[in-house]
């Protein structure tokens, strides 16, 4: 998973099926700016009920993946917040980019992920496809 782009590759993460591919889209736009590459990533729990609901999300996170030209990595875990922060550590990111949290308006993982490397600039994307820097929103 090494990354040799000078300022890192952008860091796409998706989970949510139904707002992936405008993350993805995103992603993309962010990556284009910053003349990165795209890297684009899925934590999913070792120990899923449905195998067949998730094989299903997972197509369609690497068809949103294969519509801008990049690959999906699935990280099979049941510690999302480990295998988070190894994914940050050996990719080395220059950004971050993720869908808002859901009803809560926080998520954990979302603070922790953002957190990781004070160096990353951190994006979520609303359901409009809009982008915001994670920092403004406190």
């Amino acid at each position: 998973m090494e990354h040799n782009i000078a300022g890192g590759p952008v860091l796409v993460w998706i989970t949510n099926p139904e707002a992936c591919q405008r993350i993805v889209a995103a992603g993309k736009r962010l990556a284009e700016e910053l003349n990165a590459e795209l890297f684009i990533v899925s934590i999913q729990n070792k120990a899923y009920g449905t195998w067949l609901k998730q094989a299903e999300d997972l197509e369609l996170l690497h068809r949103a993946a294969r519509g801008v030209g990049a690959e999906l990595t699935v990280v099979y875990s049941d510690n999302a917040f480990k295998a988070a922060a190894e994914v940050v550590e050996n990719t080395n990111p220059q950004a971050m980019i993720t869908g808002l949290p859901g009803t809560q308006g926080r998520s954990a993982f979302l603070d922790y992920i953002f957190n990781i490397n004070d160096n990353v600039q951190s994006y979520l994307v609303d359901a409009s496809g809009n982008v915001v820097r994670a920092d403004i929103l406190g």
